[in-house]
């Protein structure tokens, strides 16, 4: 049995009319060099016949990778009107990876008493892409999660095509910034 869902219901206001009284204003900064896109992995293993394949991905995170974004992410929060980071993980789902996020965030927190902070699951955080997208600012994630929440505001926005993307850091492909 499939299951639909009609998401407009008659008389009930979109929450993206916002977007035409409400300045969209934030940075995604996306790890590009670790997380859920490291590559690490197989498929079929030690499975033998059809219908037996067997796939894993694994997600490679680093105590020096998450410190590395994190620091990058407050620093530019400080040139920003609003000095204001979002830290998103699935920590509740992910508990080892995603924790080391969380980690790292509250320890790079530590050195930026004047940037507020705040870590969002992924999931609350894109409501809040939708729901409250002036309390954005800088927003960090990992590879997969800032690639989906780059997606999603840069679709906020207009479209895909509206927003500017830069590579920087000591590789070019080590981080990645959205702007909205």
């Amino acid at each position: 049995m499939a299951w639909a869902w009609r998401w407009w219901r008659p008389g009930v206001r979109s929450p993206l009319r916002k977007a035409d009284d409400t300045e969209l204003d934030w940075v995604v900064v996306r790890e590009n060099s670790e997380g859920e896109y490291a590559g690490l992995g197989g498929r079929n293993l030690s499975a033998r016949g059809p219908g037996s394949e067997v796939a894993v991905q694994s997600a490679l995170f680093t105590e020096a990778g998450c410190e590395r974004i994190m620091r990058f992410a407050f620093n530019l929060a400080r040139t920003r009107t609003r000095p204001k980071v979002s830290s998103v993980t699935k920590s509740n789902a992910q508990q080892y990876g995603m924790v080391l996020g969380d980690d790292g965030c509250r320890r790079v927190a530590v050195d930026y008493p004047d940037v507020e902070t705040e870590s969002v699951l992924v999931d609350a955080m894109s409501a809040k892409f939708v729901l409250r997208p002036e309390d954005l600012s800088i927003v960090v994630a990992s590879n997969l999660h800032a690639d989906i929440l780059s997606d999603l505001g840069s679709a906020l926005a207009g479209s895909l095509g509206l927003a500017t993307v830069d590579q920087v850091g000591p590789l070019p492909e080590l981080l990645q910034l959205t702007g909205q």
